[in-house]
């Protein structure tokens, strides 16, 4: 373990190079010595590059061109590995540098860490008082989605887990030399195994089999993660603020939309819901008799108080009598669930359906070891379950339902035409509230069966009676994708209530377009206007903020302030009806698409608008990134809570009147600008499915929804993840900074360069903006874009590509005089290591790219297996490379 006194990162660059040598090994092993010497001779060409030596870059393309078809897939698998091996060390890296912080207190806390905020809060004049209530109102919610963003399979992540645990085990300074040379052993096996495992899967995932990878991910980690952080939050509040953590304090919570987000997606059906949701219960059931069991073996103890006494009768060990029912209850409750994951059944006694239930017995518990002199041990294993059970439930997660509002409007259509009402689809949205509010009032059945006869809304339908038919802890929300009327939220309100859930899922209105944002302020008020939907909702409304689709919309720019405006509008709604408003933030993996880094993301909060809570989504290969070990998953904890406590109580000024005036002007002219670039040349998106290997993405089997919602050749239907995927291949990154640069230098042209400046100095939304814009365009390499033009695109289209190159190097240059540097990432050095490191082996990838999309395009259907298999291994290379895919 490194010391405060040594580089921090020299253990980094180890383990990198131990890695990188290991992996040499395995290759000469499993390819032979030729092609290793080869992968070399190409290694070294892409470094000369990188120092500028031109010439080697016509040697690299004529190496990679005339590659004979057996050294395709292990050349490319070569340079895919090292750069999934240089991630899996820069991940230990991070645990590394915690331990390293708390190792080292002349070091100092470490930033984000609880040790870090707190203390700050109080010294910048926040009372204990008022930190303490914050910290008992934190209710901070990660929604783990089944978004196709992560490339690599379940099986090959558990490989490069056990490559952490191997790298974490050689940080032990006590080990001999064999054990040392033991531990090297394995990783070299796993790199074999690696090797030999296909990369890519074969089939496309179901959605229970999507499910299934996401409650993996709970079960291995974030379960144990959970009550280490409790136990770091009790000792950090107790050091600072000398008081203890109540016993309910459950302030994360894990929600899905595994197998509950139908948008767009028929895969999800009703019966996929049911099953998804108990195979969570039936892992919760799992998980908690494993820890019962631990729990049961070590309270051997005979003392307990009278309350237990009365429950177990005269027997010397009363805890564990108590726990034995606890774990029949608990055997039965599992049985349960695995048989409703085959069919629905109802429970049998005795199970438990609600967490209330188990709680009762381990807070007996609990009170009788304090009650005996034993607290300390209450304060162990016990707190420790408690705490889980407060957070996972008997559920696990709690899952969302999502559907886009138009399934709505057919449903209620239906259900109108069959009484005799008239075609409700065709109903102008005043003349739909007037009779979705009476109904709500009336409270008559308007459900026949006509309903579930209709094969246009039959799927819809049974998905309502289904949640009034599950337990209600194993729900969340009702989110409606696409919102862009009062009525979209009044029908699901009326639908449930039709269809007999007796306990409401909040309906969550989600405003992804630039002019829902826009809209939604007035939506919120003319629903919160409506005295039957106060009532029902109780003072609380939750509203989802889009970031993907606003952002393909109109830019990065343009969407960031109309989310940041919207947010705005809404509170000042929701803080005159007298409602507590919520939003839910849905946020990717890439700037794209909202991927902040999650301190900035979240302190860059209009103000008032985080107010203790935090609901965000975790898609895609993020979830792998923030918890796919428990000591990640621990550092992630921290960051969301101490960054909601920062935002709660020390929230950004509101920004100065003549900067939202400017940053109105820049969204202008940015949106213009995105939208004449993407929407209006009508040669672009020939352009973009020949540059891109947006068509080729379609082969990687990554998620179980499709790729658009219906015609995949308009720009409007593709999804946003495929559309930032396919630019993150290519290098070129266009839809996270086309129509910045021109609103950046339309501020100096109109003279408010030094205000833009100003901007960046002191707002920090406007701060984050332009510091995420810059690390996108770090990550451009415009030669890689124009070599991907040069061999994949038509002539005809040429003059696009080279006004899209000019577009980046006005971004580029604008942004080095607004950031007063003449270097991107001057500041970020971390980060601008991190790319220079990639960047050799990255360039022979995409080089590999091209090369092979020619050949599969000039091939089609008649593409030999070992091209496609080569072309899609550079996809996954270049997306762990880059860190990132959409």
């Amino acid at each position: 373990m490194v010391t405060e006194t040594e580089d921090q990162h020299a253990a980094l660059r180890d383990d990198v190079r131990m890695l990188g040598g290991l992996l040499g090994s395995t290759l000469k092993q499993q390819a032979g010595e030729q092609v290793f010497a080869t992968v070399e001779k190409i290694r070294l060409l892409a470094k000369a590059i990188q120092k500028g030596d031109t010439a080697a870059n016509q040697q690299l393309i004529t190496i990679l061109r005339t590659l004979p078809p057996e050294q395709l897939v292990p050349v490319t698998k070569s340079f895919s590995q090292f750069l999934n091996f240089t991630n899996i060390a820069e991940q230990y890296h991070r645990i590394r540098r915690t331990r390293l912080y708390k190792m080292n207190p002349a070091l100092g806390p470490q930033l984000g860490s609880l040790e870090d905020v707190i203390p700050k809060l109080l010294a910048r004049g926040v009372s204990k008082q008022d930190v303490y209530k914050a910290i008992l109102a934190l209710d901070i919610q990660f929604v783990l989605t089944s978004h196709p963003t992560e490339v690599k399979r379940r099986t090959v992540m558990l490989k490069y887990n056990r490559i952490t645990t191997a790298l974490e085990k050689l940080d032990d300074q006590i080990l001999t030399p064999d054990e040392i040379a033991d531990v090297k052993d394995s990783i070299q096996q796993e790199m074999t195994s690696v090797w030999q495992t296909i990369e890519v899967r074969s089939q496309k995932p179901t959605a229970i089999d999507e499910a299934k990878w996401g409650y993996a991910i709970i079960e291995s980690s974030i379960w144990h993660a959970v009550p280490r952080f409790m136990r770091e939050l009790q000792r950090v509040v107790r050091k600072h603020l000398g008081e203890d953590l109540p016993l309910d304090l459950a302030p994360l919570k894990i929600d899905s939309w595994l197998g509950g987000d139908r948008d767009g997606n028929p895969n999800v059906t009703p019966e996929v819901t049911r099953r998804v949701v108990f195979i969570a219960r039936w892992i919760a059931a799992d998980l908690l008799l494993e820890e019962i069991a631990k729990l049961r073996e070590s309270l051997s103890m005979e003392p307990c108080n009278a309350k237990l006494r009365s429950m177990v009768g005269e027997t010397k060990e009363p805890y564990r009598v108590l726990l034995k029912q606890v774990q029949l209850r608990l055997k039965a409750t599992r049985g349960w669930a695995r048989d409703n994951f085959t069919a629905a059944s109802a429970p049998q006694n005795p199970n438990y359906v609600y967490s209330e239930e188990l709680l009762e017995a381990l807070l007996i518990c609990y009170e009788s070891l304090h009650e005996c002199k034993a607290g300390n041990i209450a304060d162990g294993l016990l707190l420790d379950i408690i705490r889980q059970v407060r957070c996972f439930g008997m559920s696990l997660v709690r899952t969302d339902i999502r559907q886009e509002a138009t399934k709505h409007t057919e449903l209620m259509a239906v259900i109108t035409k069959s009484l005799g009402l008239g075609d409700y689809a065709a109903w102008s949205e005043p003349q739909r509230q007037q009779f979705l509010v009476a109904e709500l009032e009336l409270r008559r059945e308007l459900v026949t069966a006509a309903v579930y006869q209709d094969a246009s809304v039959k799927d819809t339908a049974q998905t309502l009676k289904l949640l009034a038919e599950l337990p209600r802890e194993s729900l969340g929300s009702y989110v409606i994708s696409m919102s862009s009327a009062p009525s979209d939220v009044l029908a699901v309100v009326l639908l449930q209530r039709e269809f007999g859930l007796k306990n409401y899922l909040p309906v969550v209105p989600l405003f992804e377009k630039r002019i829902d944002l826009e809209n939604s302020a007035k939506i919120l008020d003319t629903l919160l206007g409506l005295q039957v939907y106060h009532d029902i909702i109780n003072g609380y409304q939750q509203v989802m903020i889009g970031y993907s689709d606003s952002a393909k919309d109109v830019g990065m720019l343009a969407a960031a302030w109309a989310q940041y405006c919207a947010q705005e509008e809404m509170l000042a709604v929701a803080d005159q009806r007298a409602v507590k408003l919520v939003f839910f933030h849905g946020r990717g993996g890439s700037l794209g698409r909202g991927g902040w880094p999650t301190h900035s993301a979240i302190v860059s909060q209009p103000p008032g608008s985080v107010h203790g809570v935090m609901r965000v989504t975790q898609q895609g290969e993020v979830i792998q990134n923030r918890f796919g070990l428990a000591d990640i998953a621990l550092r992630t904890f921290s960051v969301y809570v101490t960054s909601t406590l920062e935002a709660s109580l020390l929230p950004q000024p509101a920004p100065k009147s003549e900067w939202r005036a400017l940053i109105g002007d820049l969204a202008r002219v940015s949106a213009n600008s995105y939208q004449e670039t993407i929407s209006e040349d009508p040669d672009f998106i020939r352009y973009f499915q020949t540059a891109t290997p947006t068509r080729e993405l379609k082969r990687l089997a990554i998620g179980s929804r499709p790729d658009s919602r219906t015609n995949a050749d308009s720009l409007n239907k593709l999804r946003a993840i495929p559309w930032v995927f396919a630019w993150t291949q290519n290098r070129f990154l266009l839809p996270s900074w086309v129509g910045v640069g021109a609103a950046l230098q339309y501020a100096f042209d109109t003279q408010r360069g030094a205000e833009v400046i100003a901007m960046r100095r002191h707002w920090a939304f406007f701060q984050t903006v332009l510091s995420m814009c810059e690390m996108v365009l770090a990550k451009v390499d415009i030669n890689i874009a124009a070599h991907y033009e040069e061999r994949l695109v038509a002539k005809e289209l040429v003059a696009l590509g080279e006004d899209l190159r000019e577009q980046f190097v006005a971004a580029h240059d604008i942004m080095l005089q607004v950031l007063g540097t003449d270097k991107l990432l001057a500041k970020n050095h971390v980060l601008d290591r991190s790319i220079n490191l990639r960047n050799p082996y990255l360039l022979p990838l995409h080089l590999l790219q091209v090369e092979l999309l020619y050949r599969v395009r000039e091939q089609g259907d008649n593409a030999p297996a070992e091209l496609i298999q080569a072309l899609l291994t550079t996809i996954v290379g270049i997306a762990a490379g880059m860190r990132n895919t959409g």
